[in-house]
């Protein structure tokens, strides 16, 4: 049975405890065997929550539902002290809460118009008929600039918001969340680094 997201989404939004959710296999890699386990887990309950919505499986998996796979699989893999278990706990009850209201509009894909890329604190408007039905401000994740990009300008950014020289609000504080823990610290700024070095990825929340 196809899953509703890999194992190395896991890894990807739960990379500073990935080593205790995989553990090490003989050739030292990340053993995924756990993690798919608890992935086929967490897409039957999935299908279960959707049947009579959707039709079922799911085949173009939307980023909202990869998300809520990841979030429920994680919470399942059984875990031994592991700080941020508190963590998996909340993330998974708020993905059973989304999942339970969830509904095609939620992530209905909107066409962009024109070249430029799309930043944190632009606005989204989904109108139907000419009548306006939702209006939407982007986050992306890790651009703090709104220029649609994740540059050494987005990390000064953040700097400056962490030593309370210029605070960050709305969209752009919700950006500066790398790691989806709904606080804006040191941690994040250490994923930001990370990515600019090229060692490592910034996921969206």
């Amino acid at each position: 049975m196809a899953t509703y997201a890999t194992a190395q989404d896991i890894l990807n939004r739960y990379a500073t405890v990935a080593v205790f959710l995989a553990r090490l296999n003989d050739e030292g890699l990340p053993d995924t065997a756990p993690l798919e386990t608890a992935l086929h887990e967490a897409t039957s309950e999935i299908d279960a929550a959707l049947r009579g919505r959707y039709r079922l499986p799911v085949t173009d998996v939307p980023p909202v539902l990869r998300r809520i796979a990841v979030d429920l699989a994680v919470d399942a893999i059984p875990r031994n002290g592991i700080e941020a278990a508190d963590l998996f706990e909340r993330r998974a009850k708020a993905a059973r809460q989304l999942l339970a209201g969830l509904s095609p509009s939620d992530y209905i894909t909107l066409p962009v118009q024109g070249e430029g890329p799309v930043g944190t604190g632009m606005t989204v408007t989904y109108a139907r008929d000419g009548q306006t039905l939702q209006t939407l401000t982007t986050v992306v994740t890790g651009d703090l600039s709104g220029d649609g990009r994740v540059t050494i300008t987005d990390m000064v950014r953040l700097q400056a918001h962490l030593l309370g020289k210029n605070t960050l609000t709305g969209a752009a504080l919700q950006a500066a969340d790398l790691n989806g823990d709904g606080q804006v610290t040191i941690t994040d700024m250490i994923r930001l680094q990370a990515y600019l070095l090229g060692r490592g990825t910034i996921q969206p929340n």
